[in-house]
């Protein structure tokens, strides 16, 4: 009898056991895309039908292509001031070097954000060119953006010394100062190209502050940087960095997959986004003028779920990406607008949705009628 009854306490054990790790595979399974419907062109809405997309999508905040804007005017700010949300500020050091639109370079469309870091002063000092985001109170943020030198324009390196410094994308708390992560910061050893040695830092953060990569940026090209940062005050922290380039064949690589401790205390979050937040001034230059495009911000316990259009068949081979911007998300239904980014056609692009556990269906869904649909996937983190 007792025999019997350590048996059934251990078969119950068992069951519950596997009943658990059941549940536990069923809640990290997959997205696995059956079909899409709507018109596939920019600024059109799609339904995308499918399993395991997780209960909840990401909170955004903001999406702009800059279309909006007119060529050479200060970047708009205020209700109605981006293509999704809006800019809150602007914020420039100087004068003459707020960011403006511009139809020089562009990913999508013809306009793109021009900031300038082109201060010429007696000596070393802070060169701000941003469009800020306030508001943002978050612990969890999604950020994606391209962004391009142009060929006419210099590193934003101090004249002499090549103290070069380039925070593309911060976000912080009351203060740059405070509870913040630049995303990323560009600290190359000189200002020839290409301009190597980047990093995830921060002013004020808990442990090692800098997670150092490389990655060889040359003028001429637009590169595509995306990130996601969960931030607590214990070592549950993560941040992650990808980077891309269509201009430069480069396939989406993931450059930092960090963890440990972020917040310092309790409470701690972030309060503002900004880009193009801070750069060393480019005292001894013609032109430091760099370009964005696409940028995309997102927050919330599910801010790195999102739906992208790649231009390959499998996630790891894309070396182009199209952010959409999701209006509603269900475990089975996603609806999003499609952004065509720099795709002539989005005719042969595929689908990908990634949920809020950073898992892709990494066989794409193809976006053309006569192509086969396939179904595999794997964890992008």
């Amino acid at each position: 009898m007792i025999v019997k009854k350590i048996y059934t306490l251990y078969s119950i054990v068992l069951l519950a056991a596997v009943v658990l790790l059941s549940l536990q595979n069923a809640a990290h399974a997959a997205p696995t895309i059956g079909s899409v419907s709507g018109t596939i062109a920019d600024g059109s809405l799609i339904t995308v039908g499918g399993a395991n997309f997780g209960a909840n999508g990401p909170n955004i905040l903001l999406f702009d292509d800059f279309e909006s804007g007119t060529h050479g005017s200060t970047i708009n700010t205020g209700a109605g001031s981006a293509t999704v949300g809006q800019w809150d500020r602007i914020q420039a050091d100087f004068g003459g070097n707020q960011p403006i639109y511009d139809n020089a370079y562009s990913v999508s469309g013809s306009m793109a954000n021009r900031g300038d870091q082109t201060v010429q002063t007696t000596g070393p000092g802070d060169s701000t060119s941003a469009a800020v985001v306030d508001n943002i109170n978050t612990t969890d943020v999604f950020i994606s953006y391209w962004y391009y030198l142009p060929t006419t324009s210099s590193f934003p390196c101090t004249s002499g010394s090549y103290n070069c410094n380039w925070k593309a994308a911060w976000v912080y708390g009351a203060t740059a100062a405070d509870d913040d992560q630049v995303l990323p910061v560009g600290l190359p050893s000189s200002g020839t190209e290409p301009f190597t040695s980047w990093a995830i830092s921060c002013n004020d953060c808990y442990g090692p502050s800098v997670s150092w990569f490389n990655f060889s940026m040359y003028k001429g090209a637009w590169y595509r940087i995306s990130a996601w940062v969960h931030a607590t005050d214990d070592n549950s922290s993560e941040r992650d960095l990808w980077v891309m380039s269509t201009d430069k064949s480069m396939s989406v690589t993931q450059k930092v997959n960090w963890s440990g401790r972020i917040f310092k205390l309790p409470g701690d979050m972030f309060e503002h986004f900004s880009l193009n937040a801070w750069a060393r001034e480019c005292s001894g230059c013609a032109e430091s003028a760099p370009r964005f495009d696409d940028v995309y911000l997102a927050t919330g316990s599910s801010a790195r779920a999102r739906v992208i259009v790649g231009n390959a068949s499998t996630y790891s081979s894309c070396t182009n990406l199209s952010i959409a911007t999701v209006t509603s998300w269900s475990n089975t239904v996603v609806t999003a607008t499609v952004r065509q980014g720099s795709f002539s056609s989005l005719t042969n692009a595929y689908l990908y949705v990634i949920d809020a556990n950073g898992v892709v269906n990494t066989t794409g869904y193809p976006l053309c009628p006569s192509c086969i649909t396939p179904a595999s996937s794997v964890s992008v983190n």
